[in-house]
This record gives C-alpha cells, sequence and structure tokens, in this order.
C-alpha cells in the first residue's frame, strides 16, 4: 500500500484531536512538546504494545497511530519495530517519556496500545508484562471455599 493511500485509509479511523489535546496538557504541566523544534540528538525511548488494532502494524501507520493520541508529528516518533506487535519510539525528553508513561495505555476505537518504557537500549515491558500478569491474576481469582472448610478456617482464627 502507498504512504498516500495508507493515510486516506487510515486516517479518517482516527482522532487527531486527542493528541492535540494530549499535547496542549502536556506543553501546559511541563513546558515540553512530543517531539523537540530542531532534532538535536536528544530523544527518549519508549515502547509501544499495540494489543489490539484494525490495521497493518508497520512504521508509518503506527506513527500515525501514536499521532493521533498523543499529539506531535508522526515522522518525529522515528519508529522501530522490535518484534510482531511490539514498536520503539522516540519522543523529546524524559520528562515528555514519563508523562506517556504515566498513560500506561491507550484505547481507541482502531486500536489498543500499551506504553513501556526503554531502559538502556532494551525494553521493560517483559518484566513490567509479567508484574502485569500477576497482578491480574490476582484480582481475577479469588478462593473459594466448602462449608466444611470455612468452619475449620474459622476455628483456626478464633
Amino acid at each position: 500500500m502507498e504512504l498516500n493511500d495508507l493515510e486516506s485509509f487510515l486516517c479518517p479511523m482516527l482522532d487527531f484531536e486527542i493528541g492535540k489535546r494530549f499535547e496542549s496538557e502536556l506543553l501546559r504541566s511541563t513546558g515540553m512538546n512530543v517531539h523537540a523544534p530542531f532534532r538535536d540528538g536528544n530523544h527518549f525511548f519508549l515502547l509501544a504494545t499495540f494489543r489490539r488494532y484494525l490495521f497493518q502494524l508497520h512504521d508509518h501507520s503506527v506513527s500515525l497511530a501514536l499521532q493521533s493520541c498523543l499529539g506531535g508529528f508522526a515522522e518525529d516518533f522515528q519508529v522501530s519495530f522490535q518484534s510482531h506487535n511490539h514498536c520503539r519510539f522516540s519522543v523529546s525528553c524524559k520528562s515528555v517519556g514519563f508523562k506517556i508513561y504515566e498513560l500506561r495505555r491507550f484505547t481507541g476505537r482502531s486500536f489498543d496500545v500499551y506504553f513501556h518504557l526503554w531502559s538502556n537500549g532494551a525494553p521493560q515491558w517483559e518484566r513490567e508484562k509479567r508484574l502485569w500478569e500477576e497482578e491480574e491474576e490476582a484480582k481475577l481469582w479469588s478462593v473459594v471455599l466448602s462449608k466444611q472448610k470455612k468452619k475449620e478456617a474459622k476455628k483456626k482464627n478464633l
């Protein structure tokens, strides 16, 4: 698919106003934009994990999706694929990166993306995913006791 075809297919699926609002809030709270006005080589990297998406993931489609939820300009995210649905991207600085990381997740009509830190050239998403799975397991499962077990537990507590 050519770039113009991709944009004409994908742009109607995305709400760029969300990204504009996020970027103006970011500017207000940190004094920084999503991207530095000049490419100075100082970037902060994050990992985007797409859990659900209605379009093919590649550099430009991921960049447009990020622009729709974070603001900035698609080409400045410098998207780099890491694996099936994991992409590294850059933002202007650490304070911007941590504001995005605080979001943890963005869910839109056409995609669902999680944000993770990228540390020392390697993602920490595997560790975060394991911690998240443990937390979810604790929330989702509850122990069901029979009447006999409840009586025994009650006797132990007395």
